[in-house]
């Protein structure tokens, strides 16, 4: 037999205990290079798929591709050593994926009501196949929302508006190169997910899929979607083939043109943290003319960048990149109140904005409905109400410009937390690319006197090596010291009401706490320990401002520089002049 087995995938998850044959379709076939091995997934006759992994011995049928994507087979001999995957030990090819030309459904002759609808037989009196398209087998399937997907179910159907196309990008690399373009979907409750198309499947949808237009979409392979490139509202990500199937639907108005969350540039600042995605509306306060820009991780490629400055009811300015093509097309007059959906956030230069492929700018703002009231108010406040005189203040494009006091007078508008809820709400501080600043109000009360300070070189600030003869060895500068600097490496806990925590501070931090060096310390130490235990005692209990820093890879941090501009803040906000500390590394007890 050669037509695809009903039950074909329930049989093949129980043991082959006898002589039985399954007859299925091999929707996929690829070789696993870690594993040195051949996975796969089949389809059987009710259109129910499983993974397989394909026995050593068949390799020589893999390699020839007698045995590949669509091939029609007929297994003889299984196993199950687990659910997930069964291993075909051997198969008979009755078709190659070449003469099978893509996915099957297979029904019996006595089932097609009319001679005209019937296949050629093959030779031996084999039953013919009935080949649907795949747009026929959308047809009567149930259609789930986005929410409703994932990777364990590849039998799903989605009726979406295509919100975002992308453009199609060439790529090349060691291993060949090709294109791929990137579309965006969006359905009836408003979540929306990004799909992503390479070589033939562009060839074959960019003509179809078109913006604003409706879709029933199926047959896409699902995956947890990578947050670094895609910000969708759903966690996964779909993968179109050219075996996928997509068909244009009427419109029926249960699915919105493009729904939006705005936030203003003021809640940027406060409240967006690094890497998210945003929507905002806001007027066009000016902007830079196009630059072109070299990038080296794109091989040399030449980038088109333009930076608008844009302004809300807040007066806070901030600058937002255009890329690409909208970088290159001539922006509108300034005054006019554009909106962006979806883009993302950066710290650079305090906070900025940038655009994302699957980024749009409405720029018509005044005609779309979902956008009129919100543009309206944005009008009348800037060219009726004063917005175009008012003074702004445009924190993104002038931190790189401030002096010292400025910018930890500007870090430390930020409202301070107790200890407890840095811990809640930060859980995964420190554990960024880039460092974490937090601020609280805390007490001393207790300072570790076991290694308080090392000796160091006073040319390189290197730990030197004592050599018991009165000198000291610097392996940096390569030299004999006849005196040496001794430098804080300070390990204390603070307290407040609700929570305590143990920080560590460097030289120019612990300074600030004892208001003497370390050098002095240790010759107060080594006159009298009664003089130098006093010393301690009086800064513990000392209420004080602090300003932390926290990263994993402390490395990359120079205690010296981050030392010293932290210690600004701290000058201006201590209490009543009582002893203020600051860290240059915080950790977090687990």
């Amino acid at each position: 037999m050669n037509e695809l087995d009903q039950d074909g995938i329930a049989r093949l998850k129980v043991e082959n205990t006898s002589d039985e044959k399954i007859t299925l379709q091999v929707l996929n076939v690829q070789r696993n290079t870690s594993k040195n091995n051949w996975d796969g997934e089949v389809l059987d006759g009710s259109g129910a798929k499983h993974k397989v992994k394909f026995a050593r011995q068949l390799e020589p049928k893999l390699e020839s591709e007698e045995l590949n994507q669509f091939a029609l087979i007929q297994v003889l001999t299984w196993t199950n050593p687990s659910l997930i995957a069964t291993i075909i030990v051997n198969l008979e090819v009755l078709k190659s994926g070449n003469q099978v030309g893509g996915p099957l459904i297979v029904q019996q002759i006595e089932s097609i009501p009319t001679s005209a609808s019937k296949t050629p037989a093959t030779k031996g009196g084999s039953p013919n196949i009935v080949t649907k398209t795949p747009i026929q087998r959308l047809q009567n399937k149930k259609v789930l929302s986005i929410s409703q997907l994932n990777p364990y179910n590849n039998k799903w159907t989605i009726k979406v508006r295509l919100t975002t196309k992308g453009e199609v990008i060439q790529w090349t690399n060691a291993r060949g190169s090709g294109e791929l373009m990137k579309v965006t979907f969006t359905d009836a409750d408003g979540d929306d997910i990004e799909a992503i198309m390479f070589k033939e499947a562009v060839r074959k949808w960019e003509p179809i899929l078109q913006e604003n237009n409706i879709y029933l979409v199926s047959g896409g392979r699902l995956k947890v979607a990578n947050r670094q490139y895609c910000h969708t509202s759903s966690k996964y990500e779909i993968t179109l083939d050219a075996s996928a199937a997509i068909e244009q639907t009427s419109e029926d108005g249960s699915i919105g043109k493009v729904s939006f969350q705005f936030v203003t540039i003021a809640e940027i600042f406060e409240n967006i943290p690094e890497n998210a995605s945003i929507d905002l509306i806001a007027v066009l306060k000016s902007y830079e003319e196009v630059r072109e820009v070299i990038s080296s991780k794109l091989g040399g490629k030449t980038l088109y960048k333009r930076d608008l400055i844009l302004l809300d009811e807040s007066k806070i300015e901030i600058t937002l990149t255009l890329w690409g093509d909208l970088a290159r097309k001539q922006p509108q007059d300034s005054g006019t109140i554009l909106a962006f959906k979806r883009v993302k956030v950066s710290d650079y230069n305090g906070k900025s904005l940038s655009i994302l492929r699957s980024s749009k700018v409405f720029q018509d703002t005044s005609q779309d409905p979902a956008l009129q009231d919100r543009a309206q108010r944005l009008h009348t406040w800037y060219h009726h109400e004063g917005g175009a005189q008012a003074e702004t203040t445009s924190i993104a494009s002038t931190v790189s410009k401030m002096n010292p006091e400025q910018q930890v007078a500007a870090f430390y508008t930020q409202s301070r937390d107790s200890l407890l809820k840095v811990r809640i709400n930060d859980t995964n501080i420190g554990q960024g690319p880039k460092p974490d600043y937090l601020s609280f109000k805390a007490t001393i009360i207790n300072i570790k006197t076991e290694k308080l300070w090392y000796e160091a070189c006073p040319t390189c600030q290197r730990k030197v090596i004592d050599q018991n003869d009165g000198t000291y060895a610097c392996e940096k500068c390569n030299a004999t010291l006849a005196e040496c600097e001794r430098r804080f490496l300070l390990s204390f806990s603070v307290a407040d009401d609700t929570a305590s925590q143990w920080i560590s501070a460097f030289n120019d931090a612990a300074i600030s706490i004892f208001a003497i060096t370390a050098n002095e310390l240790c010759a107060t130490y080594e006159e009298s320990e009664a003089q130098f235990t006093d010393i301690i005692n009086q800064k513990n209990i000392n209420n004080s401002s602090f300003v932390v820093v926290a990263n994993k890879k402390l490395g990359k941090i120079k205690p010296v520089s981050k030392s010293r501009r932290l210690l600004l803040l701290l000058s201006i906000f201590i209490e009543n002049l009582k002893p203020y500390s600051m860290t240059s590394k915080l950790f977090f007890d687990k």
